[in-house]
């Protein structure tokens, strides 16, 4: 793409800018904020935290944070999460004070998001080295409905979304100027990312790998220097935290979460074995469950939406097992469950995550509400997972045939990749909204491809008119 010179006399940030400041003020005019049914488990968890207990299901990071915005407006965030719904701005937020930090609330996540598009330009600038590309891949990341609609939701898939674009700008800052202040930041963002969602745990690797890049590069031994004081900081505070998670429910993790998704899969895939479940109370209540809800199984209903209408049972199900019985004996049964179908289950993940298998189970219309969902997630899992990993072939043959080694590329792909695999892997459903953090990473390595496919094009036609001459 050729830099055009009214490009080249403009500002981008400022384009830029002149396009998102508005977009965000129509957003939060049109749409308020979003009530999310998961809202509701990290409000719960304000008043776990406040009695000086760890909840299970949620980090503390964004309880906190809604705790604090709630005590400015001088209520209490457990009042709130009983009152509140969905609603639109500017006769909302005159409604009461509770309505009023949810609103502070959203528009904090729009400043924060604000903030990640000039990280995001520098970001694309350095990677794609052309203005013009640089412009077309922010103003994509503007654009795109899904982070916008994040943004308006009470939930901190908004921070996490803008907090990737943080980390990935913070290392570029690191492999490209071996800056110790972005070295410094790349921890302490990880430390946030890991107690506002612990899914990102893989950033800690990625962290490793810098640090010995940056030791064996000149210049780099200050910079690597402190890359392994945060890992050794970050790793700390998450070994405190597990202990005490530890503590109180006898299993060592930040969240159930991770526990909770395995026993969907061991119960959706039907692994559980009534005769190796040591727990009396436990082995009745599955031999009970599996009568009541054989359809699990079967993966038959037709009417709704199978996947939510799974997940609500087969979820009840589990905390229903937890307050029967506790934690760690649950993990137990899932492990013994898990442990026994190990090849069943790598082939269950590949066959019905990776390659999409999973949503053509259900026999829903095409043209219902339902197929269409289908449709979308199958489509948009086929698509990003197709550009991460021929993206990554490329960059393989770049690294055989060039001298010049494409660093940064490689760690922005890595993340991205990374967040794929965690998200498949750990997550049994809903995986667009479990990618959403990296969609960001998606536009970049996407706009990337295109310009290498220009190129390429742009390069045989004039070999052609070479040779025709």
């Amino acid at each position: 793409m050729k830099q055009s010179s009214w490009l080249h006399r403009s500002s981008p940030i400022a384009i830029i800018y002149a396009l998102a400041i508005p977009l965000c003020l129509y957003t939060l005019l049109a749409h308020g904020y979003k009530w999310d049914q998961d809202a509701y488990t990290y409000f719960n968890a304000i008043g776990v935290l406040n009695s000086g207990g760890i909840d299970a299901s949620r980090p503390p990071l964004y309880p906190w944070f809604i705790e604090f915005i709630a005590n400015m407006f001088g209520c209490s965030a457990v009042d709130i999460s009983g009152k509140a719904t969905a609603g639109k701005l500017p006769k909302l937020a005159l409604q009461s004070v509770g309505a009023s930090s949810l609103v502070c609330i959203v528009c904090i996540q729009y400043l924060v998001h604000l903030l990640s598009l000039y990280c995001f330009y520098k970001l694309s600038l350095a990677m794609l080295r052309n203005k013009g590309w640089a412009l077309v891949a922010t103003l994509l990341y503007v654009l795109f409905s899904h982070t916008q609609g994040w943004n308006y939701t009470i939930l901190p898939e908004s921070f996490v979304i803008s907090g990737i674009v943080f980390f990935a700008y913070s290392g570029m800052r690191v492999l490209k100027d071996r800056s110790t202040l972005h070295a410094i930041l790349l921890g302490v963002i990880t430390l946030l990312m890991l107690f506002l969602k612990p899914t990102f745990i893989y950033l800690l690797p990625i962290i490793v790998v810098a640090a010995i890049w940056l030791f064996s590069h000149k210049g780099g031994v200050r910079a690597g220097i402190i890359c392994c004081v945060d890992l050794v900081v970050v790793s700390a505070a998450l070994l405190l935290y597990m202990y005490q998670f530890k503590q109180q429910y006898g299993v060592y993790g930040i969240t159930q979460i991770t526990t909770k998704n395995r026993y969907y899969d061991a119960r959706y895939y039907n692994m559980i074995d009534l005769n190796k479940v040591e727990n009396d109370t436990l082995r009745e209540f599955f031999a009970k469950k599996m009568q009541q809800n054989p359809r699990i199984i079967n993966r038959t209903d037709t009417t709704t939406d199978a996947f939510i209408n799974t997940a609500l049972i087969v979820y009840g199900e589990y905390h229903e097992a937890v307050n029967k019985t506790n934690l760690h004996e649950v993990k137990k049964v899932v492990d013994q469950a898990l442990n026994d179908h190990k090849s069943e289950y790598v082939k269950t993940i590949i066959q019905q995550r990776f390659l999409c298998l999973r949503y053509m189970d259900v026999k829903t219309s095409p043209s219902s509400h339902e197929g269409k969902m289908r449709t979308i997630k199958i489509a948009g899992m086929i698509i990003i997972e197709f550009v991460l990993f021929a993206y990554g072939i490329a960059l393989c043959f770049i690294f055989i045939k060039r001298k010049e080694k494409p660093w940064l590329k490689l760690f922005v792909w890595a993340i991205g990749f990374a967040h794929l695999l965690t998200s498949i892997i750990g997550g049994p459903n809903d995986h667009l909204r479990l990618l959403a953090p990296i969609y960001s990473i998606y536009i970049l390595v996407l706009c990337d491809m295109c310009r290498w496919m220009l190129i390429k094009l742009r390069l045989e036609k004039v070999k052609k008119i070479t040779c025709d001459d």
